[in-house]
């Protein structure tokens, strides 16, 4: 059956959206099943191009394989609100290979695999980077009981100014689950937090390049403040130990710059550990 354009239903399954140009408007696209009972099924949104929206790029909720792949999103209205992506109450998502340059939070999760907690959710390859808003600055955020997070290869820059707990370029908060942070290149050239964990649980976090401004007061928080890599590691709460044991404490990346978050040299940071079910990069090369 068919609900009306401003109704939520759960009819709209498999669908796929795939290289056009969505320019403008308050959301780029707005995608809505029912309930938690009653999901979207596998609808995809692929080497899209994303323009000029208000606040959101791409807003979805009640999804069930929610596939976003190769997507730019970039260019919004809003210097100080604007997400690339906001996803609520969805499962088993793949969000991978996207470029996105949003004013305030890259990709923001809300109860992802809350209510299916045997499920996994991929977000793999994503860069994020070049945030309009110049003091609080997000990657990637999941919120309140998000299960199954599986957070590998991105390369997340950030360089707000405000250092506190509630910003970060992986901001976990309120009792994330079950999540791996592995093979990613986090970095901050202003106050933003590297990392920022609340109440974690079966966390764990390994070959990841954390590169950071040493004269900032804190890059990491784990139910505490800590300055630097070193007291991070050797902290124990609330996270699966040892963690970053094969991590890499501020060696420069080589990155070409803000908006294109390539590396520009072989260095270190190549001999990363590939072994995390990930083959191919952002540009789908091995």
């Amino acid at each position: 059956k068919e609900n009306t354009t401003g109704t939520t239903g759960d009819n709209g399954d498999y669908n796929l959206f795939t290289n056009n140009s969505i320019i403008g408007g308050y959301y780029g696209v707005r995608f809505w099943g029912r309930n938690t009972a009653q999901m979207g099924i596998g609808n995809r949104f692929e080497n899209n191009i994303f323009s000029g929206q208000l606040y959101y790029g791409l807003a979805c909720r009640y999804q069930d394989s929610f596939h976003v792949e190769g997507n730019t999103l970039s260019n919004f209205r809003s210097t100080t609100y604007s997400f690339g992506m906001l996803i609520y109450y969805s499962t088993a998502s793949r969000i991978l290979r996207n470029n996105i340059q949003p004013g305030y939070i890259g990709i923001y999760l809300y109860r992802e695999n809350n209510y299916h907690t045997a499920n996994t959710s991929l977000i793999a390859n994503n860069m994020i980077s070049n945030f309009t808003r110049v003091n609080a600055q997000i990657g990637i955020y999941g919120y309140y009981y998000c299960y199954g997070l599986k957070i590998l290869h991105n390369t997340i820059w950030v360089d707000g100014s405000l250092g506190s707990y509630s910003y970060g370029a992986v901001r976990l908060w309120y009792y994330p689950r079950y999540t791996e942070i592995r093979n990613n290149i986090f970095i901050s050239t202003g106050n933003t937090l590297l990392l920022s964990l609340y109440n974690a649980s079966n966390v764990s976090i390994d070959q990841n390049d954390y590169y950071y401004d040493t004269n900032s007061s804190s890059m990491f928080y784990n139910n505490a403040y800590y300055s630097n890599f070193s007291t991070f590691r050797n902290s124990t709460a609330y996270l699966n130990s040892p963690h970053d044991a094969n991590s890499f404490d501020n060696i420069d990346p080589g990155l070409t710059g803000k908006s294109n978050v390539h590396l520009d040299t072989l260095n270190t940071v190549s001999l990363m550990s590939t072994h995390v079910g990930i083959t191919n990069d952002f540009d789908n090369e091995p």
